[in-house]
């Protein structure tokens, strides 16, 4: 889900999250990029079942939320690399990144932490890209 061109302002996220807390609704990775001219646009993942219950609450708070459209993209999926070795070893993102873009594979979306990256693409690439990953990845 990506709401666009959201005030650039001291506690509009955390509206935006607590609206769909308070119907708990799951959340989980979400992309908040720098502003740009006053505004923002902010992405997060949800559940596939939870689609309609999202849309229809984010549009019920519509003006205290500010945002100007909402952007739904389905058939997607998470691909995670985990493992203590990310933040001891270099290169591991290159070398997920190198297997997606040879599989000519266009990742949407791409978080880290100590311990692990993900990867949003599409899904009808998840069983292919999980199977080169692992080729590539996994000795």
């Amino acid at each position: 889900v990506t709401l666009t061109e959201i005030p650039d302002k001291k506690g509009v996220t955390y509206h935006i999250f607590k609206a769909l807390s308070d119907e708990n609704l799951y959340v989980d990775s979400i992309m908040l990029p720098a502003a740009n001219q006053h505004q923002q646009d902010i992405s997060f993942c949800i559940k596939a079942e939870d689609r309609q219950n999202v849309e229809r609450i984010l549009l019920e708070n519509r003006n205290k939320l500010q945002f100007k459209d909402i952007i739904v993209k389905s058939n997607i999926a998470k691909i995670s690399v985990m493992g203590a070795a990310i933040q001891t070893q270099s290169g591991i993102a290159t070398k997920l990144l190198e297997v997606l873009y040879e599989s000519d594979i266009n990742v949407m979306s791409i978080f880290t932490s100590e311990i692990k990256i993900s990867v949003i693409l599409e899904r009808s690439h998840a069983d292919w890209a999980i199977h080169e990953i692992h080729k590539k990845l996994i000795r």
